[in-house]
């Protein structure tokens, strides 16, 4: 940049600081106005815009609510207060409604709707009625309810009293007084009743429930007795160790029987080996019996004599020696003798061999094991048996166990029940007898009256009525209000359109004035600053604001979009593109709205190829480049004959090549969309460019349309540089000093932002 170009810079700056600065100022608004709290503006304005709307129902309102108090007599008001129960929990532990002393006090708590309800029924003030009737004439059920107030005091829903405030309104002071008396009287012998009606049917309940717990604790106790009956237990934690002992001596001596059942197995068969392997204890009583036996034994004797002889024989003679066969048939006949003899004996021919003592000592002991081993197999199952049946009872003890305990929780439950419900039943029929009133009068019936002693009367309250009037029928008028700008749907104003869109606002447009035609300005023959028109200056002002936007790199392209047609977007782009020609800026406008292109015809230009036949047919731009007739610096890309194939390749890589290539060719190129309700090629353009501005039209555009779009552009992440407001009626104005200090501000940022010429 040069030092000349510099300067234009600057004299642009100063010449329009309360613009450009009301554009900077709003580049952070948003988060000014967060840090400030609550804002009012929006409902300030709202009551500005809608003045009559709000301030008919308010005026009517206040108006019948006024009237309303004027023509109603003048009233006075009394009170008392009664406190209908107990402020301590010992006074709650006597009421009728708690059956046992330790009943928790939420059970017996005071329904205090409910209360209210009765106090104002006309069962309870019919006889209150009656004696009003002797003094005052006709006075009915509804006269005394709708002049009567009957409340809990009760400073918010946490702090609720006991205490019960009663009030009376009427025009005449004696007859408040006379009212609330009577009232106060019946209250109280109403409370007297009640506590003895309670009384009398907690007798009565009582009475009824007796006899069923009397029956079942006696049922209770009827199976206690079975079960200890049935299982032969008295005690269960005595049985319980009973049975852990016995178990544990069964089975010491069960296995003390299992071990010398071993032992005497042991010994048994060691004596058997030594005894000859298969000696049974039937031989061993044989041979016994056999030794025993006289005869036996000397026949046996002479055997062993013969067979001496014999053996003697034998060694001097041939078997066949006369002598020899003599001794050999004595002993085959004695032999014979002796089978005789075992036969009648034990009742077998054999002979048993082992006859020697010690072989009859362990024939003995082998006797005696096998007995002792028989003893032991007995007393072994024996035990075995005692085990399983102990074990049996230990298996069953705790079931036992679970059945007394339950039953014995019962009948402590049901014959502690009975012991209460008899101590409460004498301690009703106690109660009864007294006739001491169960509610306290606090605050005997009296008039209202203020500090001064004087009574208060229905006019000072008039006041409060008309207020609350007002009140009530100015936030009618609100609702109205925000009903009618909801339907209508647009911005009503700069603030409007500012806190709403929350987005930074870089230039206004004034209405346009249709019938004073734009004026061409040529390098040669004006300058800017001396055009009369007042959009001339808004768009020197939005470029002047752009030039100082915070961007490293500068503003090179810019897509400027709208919510909706018509919403003098051609308008503002037409301008901007001729304040920045005018600062020696070479400048191009890009016509990519194919439906109804417009710049052709704003810039004088003729419109018969352009951006279309580039990007269908692939025609060098450079061709159909125009140079606009009311600026040297101004170039115009048409748009030529659009076509829907053309429109599909906003977002191709052919456009975005397109648009780099202009870029390197051009100072400033800005680019003139289809509306983003139609359409999202601005959305594509801005992804290769330097950024977006949304020219919203105040008091026309659709606000929730361009919230919503607002919103879609954020979510996709489009580089949105600012806003730029079209269709101001009225300009903002500022004092003198907020025009010395907004200029001493832009000229600070000017410093800020401005590129040095060694930077460029």
């Amino acid at each position: 940049m040069h030092p000349e170009q510099e300067s234009v810079d600057l004299e642009l700056a100063k010449s329009h600081e309360a613009a450009e600065y009301l554009g900077m100022k709003n580049w952070s608004a948003a988060d000014t106005q967060q840090k400030r709290g609550l804002n009012l503006n929006p409902f300030k304005r709202l009551v500005q815009r809608n003045w009559l709307l709000i301030g008919l129902p308010t005026l009517l309102a206040g108006g019948v609510t006024g009237a309303i108090v004027l023509l109603s007599p003048q009233t006075y008001s009394g009170m008392f207060q009664v406190l209908v129960e107990p402020m301590s929990t010992e006074g709650k532990l006597v009421q009728p409604a708690v059956l046992t002393p330790d009943a928790s006090s939420a059970a017996a708590e005071l329904d205090y709707l409910t209360l209210v309800r009765v106090l104002t029924s006309p069962s309870v003030l019919s006889g209150i009625i009656q004696k009003i009737q002797t003094k005052y004439g006709a006075v009915t059920y509804a006269d005394l309810t709708k002049k009567l107030t009957v409340e809990r005091i009760e400073k918010n829903p946490a702090e609720k009293t006991k205490i019960v405030s009663v009030t009376y309104e009427n025009s005449d002071p004696q007859e408040i007084l006379f009212t609330l008396n009577e009232l106060s009287a019946g209250y109280l012998k109403f409370g007297l009743e009640d506590r003895k009606s309670q009384i009398g049917g907690g007798v009565a309940f009582i009475e009824q429930q007796l006899p069923g717990i009397k029956k079942r604790v006696e049922t209770l106790e009827g199976q206690m007795q079975a079960l200890q009956q049935q299982h032969s237990i008295s005690d269960l934690e005595g049985e319980g160790t009973a049975l852990a002992q016995q178990a544990r001596q069964v089975q010491t001596q069960q296995l003390d029987a299992q071990r010398d059942l071993a032992a005497q197995k042991s010994l048994y068969n060691n004596l058997q080996q030594q005894l000859g392997g298969g000696v049974t204890p039937k031989d061993i009583i044989n041979a016994s019996s056999l030794s025993e036996n006289p005869r036996y034994q000397t026949l046996l004797g002479q055997l062993k004599q013969l067979e001496s002889q014999i053996a003697l024989q034998s060694a001097n003679y041939q078997p066949d020696f006369p002598g020899l066969q003599t001794l050999q048939e004595q002993r085959r006949g004695l032999m014979a003798l002796l089978q005789q003899e075992s036969q009648k004996l034990v009742g077998s021919t054999s002979v048993p061999q082992f006859q020697a003592s010690i072989q009859k000592t362990m024939s003995q002991q082998l006797v005696d094991s096998l007995n002792q081993i028989q003893v032991l197999e007995v007393r072994n199952q024996a035990l075995g048996q005692a085990s399983a049946a102990i074990e049996q009872k230990t298996q069953q003890f705790p079931e036992i166990k679970r059945r007394s305990n339950d039953l014995q929780a019962q009948l402590e439950i049901a014959q502690n029940t009975l012991k209460q419900l008899q101590l409460k039943r004498e301690s009703l029929r106690v109660e009864a007898a007294q006739k001491e009133v169960p509610w306290r009068l606090l605050s005997k019936p009296d008039l209202l009256k203020d500090a001064q002693g004087n009574l208060i009367s229905s006019s000072r309250k008039g006041l409060q009525k008309i207020l609350m009037g007002l009140l009530g029928g100015f936030l009618l008028g609100i609702g109205l209000a925000i009903l009618r700008e909801k339907r209508r749907d647009i911005f009503y104003s700069l603030e409007d359109l500012q806190e709403d869109a929350k987005s930074p606002l870089l230039g206004i447009f004034p209405v346009e004035n249709k019938s004073t035609p734009v004026l061409p300005i040529s390098q040669e023959s004006e300058t800017w600053s001396e055009s009369p028109s007042s959009l001339l200056k808004a768009a020197e002002s939005l470029y002047t604001n752009l030039r100082f936007l915070p961007l490293d790199a500068g503003i090179k392209s810019l897509v400027i979009a709208s919510a909706s047609p018509r919403d003098g977007k051609t308008t503002v782009i037409t301008y901007l593109a001729k304040a920045a020609a005018s600062s020696g800026q070479r400048v191009l406008v890009v016509d990519t709205n194919m439906s109804s292109p417009q710049l052709h015809s704003w810039l004088d230009v003729p419109n018969f190829e352009g951006l279309n036949e580039v990007l269908t047919k692939s025609v060098d731009p450079n061709q159909l480049i125009q140079r606009s007739p009311q600026q040297s610096n101004l170039f115009v890309l048409p748009s030529g004959q659009g076509s829907s194939a053309s429109r599909k390749l906003m977002g191709s890589q052919q456009m975005k090549h397109l648009m780099g290539q202009l870029h390197s060719m051009f100072d400033l190129v800005l680019y003139d969309t289809l509306p983003l309700q139609s359409s999202a090629d601005a959305n594509f353009l801005s992804r290769n460019a330097d950024g977006m501005l949304l020219v919203v039209s105040v008091g026309k555009t659709r606000r929730s349309l361009v919230l919503k779009l607002l919103k879609k552009i954020q979510g996709v992440r489009i580089p949105l540089l600012g806003i730029v407001a079209n269709q101001v009626k009225s300009m903002p104005s500022s004092s003198e000093s907020d025009k010395h200090d907004s200029l001493e501000h832009f000229e600070d940022e000017f410093e800020m932002f401005r590129i040095s010429p060694s930077q460029e």
